[in-house]
């Protein structure tokens, strides 16, 4: 099906997919790992697919979407990015909007996201730094080290010292969801 011709996933799956994440999440609630902050990675991540033109918008999307979905509470939780990634193997709703390499990709996103690693790839790394982005919210500094793509310092005060402001009040899901569509 994804070999042939396809249009772009429309928004309303995109809407059936946030809708079955969050069916299933376990702390969508939280200040501090719920929904409030998937949406303001999916902020930082659409800003740093402004700047780089080869990272994959609607993988990072789903990224913000699933990356903390599975947690187990707001404290250290070495397994979350692996369950999560569990969740994307087996949701029959993102099958509807990304190829199998999208989701490949997606799934080691969301494995190895809390784990301090950088990465070459820049779809994988502008996940990373997305969340990274947005550690203001627990009164970290973010550290250019730990970023992947955010390597340039002009860059990396742009989108990281943007999201000190930023990351209590992101926009609604549909802004995200409208900004992949066609």
């Amino acid at each position: 099906m994804w070999g042939m011709m396809r249009a772009r996933p429309s928004f309303e799956l995109w809407q059936d997919l946030l809708s079955s994440v969050q069916t299933r999440a376990t702390m969508m609630d939280s200040p501090i790992h719920g929904d409030s902050h998937w949406r303001g990675v999916a902020l930082a991540g659409m800003r740093i697919c402004d700047l780089f033109a080869l990272c994959d918008r609607r993988v990072v999307l789903a990224f913000a979407m699933f990356h903390d979905s599975q947690r187990l509470d707001d404290d250290y939780d070495p397994e979350h990015g692996e369950r999560a990634a569990a969740e994307v193997r087996k949701s029959r709703a993102l099958k509807r909007v990304l190829a199998p390499n999208q989701i490949k990709k997606l799934s080691e996103a969301c494995t190895f996201h809390e784990k301090g690693r950088t990465s070459e790839d820049p779809t994988i790394g502008a996940c990373w730094d997305a969340d990274r982005s947005n550690l203001w919210r627990v009164s970290v500094t973010p550290d250019r080290r730990f970023f992947s793509v955010l390597n340039d310092p002009e860059d990396f005060a742009n989108i990281v010292d943007g999201m000190k402001n930023d990351w209590f009040n992101p926009p609604d899901w549909a802004v995200f969801i409208q900004r992949i569509q066609p």
